[in-house]
């Protein structure tokens, strides 16, 4: 069983490493356990809508599990899809695809010996969809068709588990800022019911000029998820500071007069 988490990310399944060859590398390592080093050409020359082509691998045990981003619609395979579906996001694939082949092109030998190994093979198998995105698994490997002996059989998915939708309303006054780690957060996650919701859990909000962010209602910390939920947003209006006016100089005329029987010195 994957012991990794991923912030934002949800496991989609599951290979074994022997039903795979031709594994792309850095050095000795497949790229599969350098994606550190996938995920920086990615996020540094990638738009953001296309960053999530490339599933996240985690390794254990002679198994490598692929988390993709979290999802409201279950993720379908590209290949059993039909109709208005299939067509659009055989759109979108292509669009994407397009994206990574143009910004090959444009990289660092480095950068493009890394980018180009996690993209030397792309099958159709291979391809979920879901939201309006297009994830690929099992990238920078080949299926190794004297051990493919059942179609299907090579991608184990996970357990689905129950889970619940969480939103944030930002009630008009504020924005969403990054994380620590430079990530966008998001206005809405997905839990399994039964989650307790923590800090980790939970966007930061740069309120708007003006006001003040207060706090979430219901207060999210230490809730338990059993059914989907809105946390809204509160905040304190500011007092408005008035610039204090300068006052104007007033021009003063003043005059000294000695009179009839005197004179001014100086």
């Amino acid at each position: 069983m994957a012991r990794a988490t991923f912030y934002n990310k949800r496991l989609l399944g599951h290979i074994d490493d022997i039903d795979f060859t031709d594994y792309q590398g850095i050095g000795s390592d497949p790229l599969y356990k350098r994606y550190k080093s996938v995920e920086s050409v990615v996020k540094s020359r990638i738009l953001p809508q296309y960053q999530s082509f490339l599933s996240c691998p985690f390794y254990e045990d002679g198994s490598i599990f692929w988390y993709v981003d979290e999802w409201n619609d279950a993720p379908q395979k590209f290949t059993e899809l039909s109709g208005l579906e299939k067509d659009r996001y055989t759109s979108i694939k292509a669009e994407t695809i397009k994206h990574y082949q143009e910004t090959l092109k444009k990289l660092n030998p480095e950068e493009f010996s890394i980018l180009n190994g996690a993209l030397k093979y792309i099958n159709d198998e291979f391809i979920y969809c879901y939201d309006g995105k297009v994830v690929l698994i099992a990238w920078g490997m080949r299926l190794d068709d004297s051990k493919h002996t059942s179609e299907g059989k090579w991608f184990k998915t996970a357990v689905r588990y129950d889970k619940k939708k969480i939103s944030f309303d930002l009630a008009g006054h504020g924005k969403l800022s990054m994380s620590k780690a430079g990530i966008p957060y998001l206005t809405v996650i997905n839990r399994d019911k039964g989650h307790i919701i923590t800090t980790k859990d939970i966007p930061s909000i740069i309120a708007d000029e003006g006001f003040s962010f207060v706090g979430w209602i219901p207060n999210p910390i230490g809730h338990e998820v059993l059914d989907d939920i809105i946390f809204t947003a509160q905040y304190s209006t500011l007092k408005a500071v008035t610039p204090t006016k300068e006052e104007k100089e007033e021009l003063v005329k003043i005059i000294f007069d000695a009179g009839k029987n005197g004179i001014l010195k100086g």
